[in-house]
């Protein structure tokens, strides 16, 4: 299987996370310790924050959640940087729309979250960026390269959540998903061919490995052969209904080829 990239060469360029003063508690919804949740201001010490909707504008936030899915996003995050170019450095600021909600669905036990966006620092210049834009309801208005990059960075780290949580919805799931992509750990994460993963995969084929694919959340003939012409282009055998280990590594290595820390 294709492993996590060494980050060691980034030790030198880390910054170091944020440090959290003054962080709002916004988003939570005041029964959460019933839940059983703990409440965190960052994720693998990367800091949080709300966005809002409407202005765009952001807020550093503390956030409750299931002490296992806390575990799971710690372990995604850490597994997203190392498939990004090493010039995307710490600290990572990490916008969401809410985590532990008292509303049916994995939110009112604190085990979904919905990411907005994704902004490391470039090491080259200082600036922060959007590595991540979660919300097609701002980009699918660009044009050019801008829209190019965007799509390909937005269904790349869709692909990364998808190794490690068994739902994750999207804009073309539905549009309740527009403004941010929703990630829960209902179901385990392995490929059991839902709705949502085979969107994931049809749109990773089409926009980051150059195959096009009907995105129709059907999974067929199209969708096995160049899925499996993906795998086959980073050295795996088989296709995603072989192993669950072709299942992670599709997911990391669609991350890497989106981002440009590699091309295969």
């Amino acid at each position: 299987m294709h492993s996590t990239p060494n980050l060691s060469r980034r030790g030198l360029l880390a910054l170091g996370a944020a440090a959290g003063a003054g962080l709002a508690l916004g988003a939570q919804a005041t029964p959460a310790l019933a839940h059983d949740t703990v409440t965190h201001s960052e994720i693998w010490n990367q800091p949080t924050y709300v966005e809002d909707l409407n202005t765009g504008s952001h807020t550093r936030t503390s956030f409750a959640y299931n002490a296992a899915f806390y575990t799971q996003l710690e372990n995604w995050l850490m597994d997203w940087y190392g498939y990004t170019p090493t010039n995307w450095i710490e600290p990572i600021e990490i916008w969401s729309n809410g985590v532990h909600v008292d509303k049916p669905g994995m939110h009112q036990y604190g085990r979904a979250i919905d990411i907005s966006r994704m902004r490391p620092k470039n090491y080259n210049d200082g600036n922060v960026f959007n590595g991540f834009i979660g919300r097609y309801d701002v980009w699918r208005s660009y044009t050019g390269s801008t829209l190019t990059t965007a799509r390909k960075r937005y269904w790349g780290t869709v692909a990364s959540l998808n190794k490690y949580f068994g739902v994750v919805l999207t804009y073309a799931y539905n549009s309740e998903h527009y403004n941010h992509v929703h990630a829960d750990n209902s179901e385990a994460n392995t490929f059991n061919r839902s709705t949502s993963q085979v969107l994931m995969v049809q749109a990773v084929c089409n926009y980051i490995w150059g195959y096009s694919t009907t995105i129709d959340g059907v999974w067929g003939s199209q969708s096995d052969t160049n899925s499996r012409n993906a795998l086959a282009r980073f050295g795996r055998t088989g296709g995603l209904t072989t192993s669950t280990a072709n299942w992670h590594a599709f997911c990391m290595v669609s991350l890497g080829q989106a981002t440009g820390r590699f091309t295969y």
